[in-house]
């Protein structure tokens, strides 16, 4: 069932409002309708949780065996700390991609030093490196002087020299000249391999974070708890009441109470001086839907979250409804008994390990075991157990299938009594009689339901 609920409108004094959003809290049953806050304070908690969120993500594939646990300001440090790594560690990783490529450009000139290019150059030998054409370099004359280092079939590696006054030919040769790296290859191999020792360090560092991965989930939610109370505590609306001797101000705001929780606020808005008004929702408000219902037919919850599918507050709830046919279908779609026990077999592992360490048994592990019982008990009416043909089937099986549905039965004809024996069905025929009333009976049932909650809102 949905949990009826009451609209209320709370006033407080201004300067009250995180004081009474701390015993709204501690009250716990009070849905606020404040969707949007201000503030630095929010901007603030925000960046925290994108820091928080970042660092998770670093360290969430990261194994640790041990779990430490810290406060929330130590979290954040922690946090900061991953960040800052990170982008230590892509600093480093970019530095290697440029020195690797300048490694790749120079790769056909072998080892340079351009330290002793500029020495030659402070003595009065000014020294550049070329790669030209053949036809430019035989072109060149004997006023250029040169030095022949490498030459292929489309070009020439050479050292020239430049003369005061420059050479007006070799300006024209620019576009030919190798420009120089900062420092030498060797020192460049050098830094690259350090830079990855750095790297390889940053990721032990990182690593060795893996035990706060936990921790760090936690600081997360607890600073959406915060956003939570900042939103609520700047999202009120003011006013400003004054008159000719004193002013003071007011803040208000709404939510929706359970209809059984609303003496209990009575009583705390009484006792706290706070000012209440309480209405019936219409269907206009955004009202929170709370369902109730027994711990059996809450196993359907993990399904309706999954697929969206909660009612809203002026809708039916047929959470019951929607497990017991799903249960049907479920076990008539799988069919097979075989596959059942497999599907039990398989939810009762984790319910098992549950029992065992104390723990609280997760309801979609139980929703999968009732998969896997409706689809035995499906399999034992028609008789299908692992795909086996009837005669391959023990007897006792076959005595517990109910024979108008069963596969022991499928080449016999049934003649319903007001047939007289002149029409008759197959087995196959009585199965989709079977699954067509059942469909029918549901939706049947539902607009009837859905009907008379209509009536009643």
């Amino acid at each position: 069932m949905i949990v009826p609920m009451k609209k209320v409108s709370l006033i407080i004094m201004g300067d009250k409002k995180e004081e009474t959003l701390k015993k709204l809290r501690k009250f716990g049953m009070v849905h606020i309708e404040i969707t949007e806050g201000s503030g630095e304070r929010l901007n603030e908690l925000k960046e925290q949780i994108s820091l928080l969120e970042s660092a998770v993500f670093i360290v969430g594939n990261k194994k640790s065996t041990e779990e430490k646990e810290i406060t929330v300001t130590e979290a954040l440090s922690v946090a900061k700390e991953i960040s800052f790594l990170t982008e230590e560690k892509k600093e480093c990783q970019a530095e290697q991609i440029a020195l690797n490529s300048e490694l790749e450009r120079l790769k056909d000139w072998g080892d340079l030093e351009p330290a002793s290019i500029k020495a030659l150059a402070e003595k009065g030998v000014d020294i550049s490196i070329y790669e030209l054409p053949k036809a430019e370099y035989e072109a060149l004359g004997e006023s250029v002087k040169t030095v022949r280092l490498v030459e292929n079939k489309s070009s020439i590696k050479c050292l020239l020299v430049k003369s005061e006054p420059e050479n007006e030919i070799i300006t024209s040769l620019n576009s030919y000249k190798l420009e120089l790296p900062k420092i030498s290859t060797e020192e460049m191999r050098q830094k690259i391999s350090e830079l990855g020792e750095k790297i390889k360090s940053i990721d032990e560092k990182i690593l060795s974070y893996g035990s706060y991965a936990n921790t760090l989930k936690n600081a997360i939610k607890a600073c959406e708890k915060e956003i939570e109370f900042e939103v609520y505590a700047t999202g009120m609306a003011d006013e400003e009441l004054s008159d000719e001797n004193k002013s003071a101000s007011i803040a208000y705001f709404k939510g929706y109470v359970e209809t059984e929780n609303l003496d209990k606020l009575k009583e705390t808005a009484k006792s706290n001086s706070w000012g209440l008004l309480v209405e019936d929702p219409t269907e206009e408000d955004d009202v929170p839907t709370k369902l109730k219902n027994n711990k059996f037919v809450s196993l359907i919850y993990p399904l309706t979250d999954f697929l969206g599918a909660v009612p809203g507050y002026f809708e039916y709830d047929i959470s019951g409804w929607f497990l017991a046919f799903i249960l049907i279908f479920f076990g008539i779609i799988f069919g097979d008994g075989g596959y059942g026990l497999f599907i039990c077999a398989v939810a009762a592992i984790p319910i098992i390990k549950s029992l065992v360490t104390k723990k609280k048994v997760s309801p979609t592990f139980l929703l999968v075991g009732l998969f896997g019982l409706s689809t035995v008990l499906w399999g034992t009416l028609t008789c299908t157990w692992f795909g086996l043909s009837p005669e391959h089937i023990p007897g006792w099986l076959q005595d517990l299938s109910i024979p108008v549905i069963s596969n022991v039965y499928e080449d016999r004809i049934w003649h319903p009594f007001w047939t007289q024996g002149e029409v008759g069905l197959t087995t196959a025929q009585n199965l989709q009689i079977f699954c067509f009333s059942l469909a029918y009976s549901v939706n049947n049932s539902s607009y009837k339901r859905c009907n008379q909650k209509q009536k009643v809102t």
